[in-house]
């Protein structure tokens, strides 16, 4: 739990430090007037909605509108121009185990092609606390509806500890969709996976085709 509250809070400071930079680079554009100047000053931070254990925060490629959350127990929220909906978008909370601090549904990413293939990528440590990858495919009749059945697992990573699962995904402008797990666990990687070729544990980044099998 602690080491979510830290991730919160940095995450809390990183999109402060954004907006403010962003506010700078707007007055210096407009040549620096008072005006420009006191807006920057001006910034405050507002409330839009609360969540459970969130874990990642993610947008589809041509989308404005919605905003993904990726909650720690296995649902996926969504948040359509600043408001959250009731309905979650995924859940899959009996696929998932979440009772170690790093263990839970950890991150989601969108096809390129998204809006034409409704593909979407997302991590989570299993009920055997193993890293997995599954796909899963949007309802064609809604932007805000996943189809649970559409699942299918890609990767399995298999674990030995409940922390160091990492399970970030993110597409890279190659189209291919980037994996960074951890290295497993156990303080100082007792297993020394990161330096250990016949396992994927602690290689990051490492990649894979979106669609791929």
């Amino acid at each position: 739990m602690q080491g979510f509250k830290v991730i919160a809070k940095r995450l809390l400071l990183a999109l402060v430090a954004v907006a403010a930079f962003a506010a700078m680079v707007g007055a210096n554009a407009g040549g620096g007037s008072e005006q420009a100047s006191a807006q920057a000053t001006s910034l405050r931070l507002n409330r839009v909605a609360s969540f459970r254990q969130p874990t990642h925060l993610a947008q589809p490629p041509g989308t404005s509108r919605l905003l993904f959350v990726v909650e720690k127990a296995g649902v996926v929220r969504v948040l359509r121009q600043g408001r959250k909906l009731g309905r979650p978008f995924l859940d899959i909370r009996r696929r998932v185990r979440h009772r170690g601090d790093e263990q839970g549904l950890l991150s989601i990413a969108f096809a390129p092609d998204y809006a034409q293939s409704r593909r979407f990528y997302v991590a989570f440590t299993d009920n055997h606390d193993d890293l997995e990858v599954f796909e899963f495919r949007r309802a064609a009749r809604s932007a805000t509806v996943a189809l649970g059945r559409s699942g299918r697992r890609v990767l399995r990573i298999p674990e030995h500890f409940l922390t160091h699962n990492g399970g970030y995904l993110v597409f890279g402008p190659d189209g291919y969709l980037y994996i960074g797990p951890g290295d497993g666990g156990g303080v100082g990687d007792p297993q020394n996976n990161a330096q250990n070729k016949r396992t994927l544990r602690g290689k990051e980044p490492f990649q894979m085709r979106s669609g791929s099998t």
